[in-house]
């Protein structure tokens, strides 16, 4: 008489799933473009790549080389945020060709500088931005005219989620006459000292 043995098991091997969030460290001279063509298919795609790092790039234009951006799964950007993403880039260096077909490099004119009406107002002006609208304080990301913390400019109910320095002058001097007339000075005055 022969013994059965049992059927010996099944041994499945799964390839462990992909991460679905990767880092990846920007190389010298690297644009979002050629990160977006590389890890999303289409250079078109930096928007999206811009959107997931938002709170990290500051200029999509200028990445710094050794940054780590964060890469995801490619997810098409709603409307708002595409216009987000393309409102944020800074006007890109133009370049100028003389007769002598030598390329030169030019800047983009920088925002003529706000003073504000005096007193109060132009101290702060001053002392958060030197007058640039568009001016972002790298360590707080306090940002515009008046240094607004983007939870102190949310509060203020005026659109341009992306923060203060997103909205147009008049609508940062709007958000300035909100917060002083709600909190007085004590949102500059100890920082400032106006």
């Amino acid at each position: 008489m022969l013994a059965t043995l049992p059927p010996s098991p099944v041994v499945i091997h799964v390839k462990p799933a992909e991460p679905k969030v990767r880092i990846v460290r920007v190389k010298p001279g690297e644009t979002l473009s050629e990160l977006a063509k590389r890890f999303y298919g289409a250079a078109d795609r930096w928007p999206a790549l811009f959107w997931a790092n938002r709170h990290r790039v500051t200029n999509p234009g200028m990445i710094p080389a050794g940054m780590r951006l964060f890469l995801g799964t490619f997810h098409p950007l709603t409307k708002w945020q595409h216009a987000k993403a393309l409102a944020a880039v800074t006007p890109p260096a133009v370049t100028v060709k003389h007769t002598a077909a030598r390329p030169v490099t030019t800047a983009a004119p920088a925002p003529a500088p706000v003073t504000g009406a005096g007193g109060f107002e132009g101290c702060v002006i001053q002392a958060e931005s030197g007058g640039d609208p568009t001016a972002i304080n790298q360590s707080s990301g306090a940002s515009g005219l008046f240094g607004f913390l983007l939870s102190t400019w949310d509060s203020l109910g005026l659109g341009y989620p992306g923060g203060a320095y997103t909205a147009p002058v008049s609508v940062q001097m709007q958000g300035f006459q909100i917060l002083f007339a709600r909190d007085g000075t004590a949102p500059w005055a100890p920082f400032d000292g106006c």
